[in-house]
């Protein structure tokens, strides 16, 4: 039978597979606040979802959080604090169609000036995905990593525009349509609410 992929928000019912998911693809442990935080308003957290009859799978995942310049602007940014796909379904698309929802949401919804994150600058094959699709390295950051006691140097990186890509998904990808929505209409911020969003 053949699988479909599907991108939707991740509800409180995924965090089992999304931590599953994370422990593969990530050398750090997060705490459960943590997962709790990722379904919270402040978050765009969604999720890729394997499709194949009843059957379901969380494949992919991308956590990204607003951040507002100061308490008396409505100007944002957002952060990707994680992002990955298993690495079974890596090279077909499916990354580029996570981040390009990413990406579209942040900057056309939320009216995000960047979209902001740090990459581990050993992570080459990394690199190179978000530099092909708009990010532009900012700075080095010698020993923003400790990992199992040992320091890793990150690379900041930020994108104003995606890239579309020129190739489609080798598979069938569908969005959810509350994420197709939000894509394209415009978050209304009321005037104080920045102010009642602490700073990550």
């Amino acid at each position: 039978m053949q699988s479909k992929f599907l991108i939707r928000r991740m509800t409180k019912d995924d965090i089992p597979g999304v931590r599953e998911l994370q422990t593969k693809l990530f050398p750090l442990t997060y705490s459960d606040a943590t997962y709790e935080k990722y379904i919270s308003n402040k978050y765009l957290s969604i999720v890729l979802e394997k499709i194949t009859g009843d059957l379901t799978e969380i494949v992919g995942v991308s956590t990204s959080l607003r951040i507002w310049v100061s308490k008396w602007s409505n100007k944002t940014e957002a952060y990707i604090s994680t992002f990955g796909i298993d690495d079974r379904f890596r090279r077909m698309g499916l990354g580029t169609e996570l981040m390009r929802v990413t990406a579209r949401i942040n900057i056309d919804h939320f009216q995000a000036g960047h979209v902001l994150l740090h990459i581990m600058k050993d992570n080459v094959s990394g690199f190179e995905f978000y530099k092909n699709r708009g990010f532009i390295a900012q700075k080095l950051i010698p020993n923003y990593y400790k990992i199992a006691e040992k320091n890793y140097d990150s690379i900041f990186m930020a994108l104003h525009e995606f890239k579309e890509p020129e190739n489609p998904p080798t598979v069938t990808v569908e969005v959810s349509d509350e994420l197709k929505q939000e894509m394209k209409t415009v978050d209304v911020v009321p005037c104080f609410l920045p102010y009642f969003y602490a700073s990550p």
